[in-house]
């Protein structure tokens, strides 16, 4: 059975246009319009394709840290021999570039989709499956039916995955569909964040995206979690993620009030 991850339909149109089915973003239909575009040697996707692989999809998530909100992953497929300028590891973006950015992925990738696990899943699983459920969901949308040749993922291989997969140290900064996939994930799931804030102002979600600053912690310690905290959430280690902020164990386990 799976977790639970829908989120509201007005949501989703905040964070990305498109079809919302099940909690899942469905990708957008492309446009004729025409992206600056270079050529460039062959890609480690290019490369794959030349050998034989019809399907090569590059797959990043956002989220894994935060104290609430969603993990969120994206899947892409970029065009043979064909990338787009200015593609890095999301997190070595300003914010003014991931915008930028963010249409023009959704306006030049072959396939792309979006999966997502909220806090109740993360909580009913734990990080590092809900993030690997999330990578999963955008692999279908993007896959629409086909089976991926090959998934390239950042960093480490992910046990009992159901695809091939090929792991690249730093692949969101050396592999244009990883990237691409890394900017897609942290534009949506910042979106979705500034939803929420709309929601729940006292956490200042669109400022601190769900992290654990003094000011977050502060929040919590008077109004309580809201409906979209990781209740569980702590450290592969066991640790708790709240360690080292102004909440005491009694205190950050207190009811809700709001």
């Amino acid at each position: 059975m799976h977790a639970p991850h829908s989120l509201p339909r007005d949501l989703i149109a905040l964070a990305v246009q498109g079809i919302e089915r099940e909690g899942r973003l469905l990708p957008a239909p492309r446009t004729n319009r025409k992206s600056d575009r270079k050529r460039r040697p062959p890609r480690l996707e290019d490369q794959l394709r030349r050998r034989g692989s019809f399907l090569v999809l590059g797959v990043d998530e956002a989220g894994r840290g935060p104290l609430a909100g969603p993990v969120v992953a994206a899947a892409v497929e970029l065009p043979v021999d064909i990338t787009i300028a200015g593609l890095d590891d999301s997190k070595a973006l300003t914010p003014e570039k991931r915008r930028h950015l963010f249409p023009r992925i959704l306006d030049e990738a072959a396939r792309f989709g979006i999966g997502l696990v909220t806090s109740a899943g993360i909580d009913r699983w734990n990080i590092r499956e809900a993030t690997k459920q999330a990578m999963l969901r955008a692999v279908e949308e993007a896959s629409r039916g086909d089976r991926p040749d090959w998934v390239l993922v950042d960093g480490l291989r992910w046990e009992a995955f159901p695809h091939r997969q090929i792991a690249v140290v730093k692949g969101d900064r050396h592999v244009p569909s990883i990237a691409a996939a890394s900017i897609l994930a942290k534009e949506v799931r910042d979106r979705l964040m500034l939803a929420y804030d709309r929601i729940y102002p006292m956490y200042s979600f669109s400022q601190n995206k769900g992290y654990p600053t003094n000011e977050h912690a502060d929040a919590v310690f008077v109004y309580g979690y809201s409906a979209v905290h990781r209740r569980t959430f702590h450290t592969s280690s066991g640790g708790d993620l709240w360690t080292g902020q102004r909440l005491e164990e009694g205190e950050k386990n207190a009811p809700l009030d709001i």
